[in-house]
């Protein structure tokens, strides 16, 4: 399949798909990301980088994920996805050091947090 062609079925120009190829766009839409994984078959967690197999997608699943995406898209916006990726792709171990450091701000700067 083309660039020109993905880019028909997502309704975006050529140079468009490039950027996403390159990685060089950082805020696509979850909507546009459960496109893209239908028309490879992939998961929408593939797409993202987030899962390191190729498989096909289960349609039950992808909705799960698309779901979440747009929720925390929804309640934290661009940088909630950011940080669901980043703390996605890291062990428990990692996952609680990063807890650990967010208590460790927040405490620190709650007066200015609250504000």
């Amino acid at each position: 399949m083309t660039q020109e062609q993905v880019g028909t079925i997502l309704g975006v120009q050529k140079a468009t798909v490039q950027k996403y190829e390159k990685g060089s766009v950082s805020n696509i839409k979850p909507e546009t990301i459960e496109k893209i994984a239908e028309v490879f078959e992939v998961s929408p967690s593939y797409i993202m980088g987030w899962d390191d197999f190729d498989t096909k997608y289960d349609s039950a699943e992808m909705s799960k994920e698309i779901k979440l995406i747009e929720e925390i898209s929804r309640i934290f916006g661009y940088v909630g996805v950011e940080f669901y990726t980043l703390i996605s792709q890291m062990n428990d171990d990692g996952r609680r050091k990063v807890l650990f450091y967010a208590e460790d701000i927040f405490d620190k700067y709650k007066g200015e947090i609250e504000q």
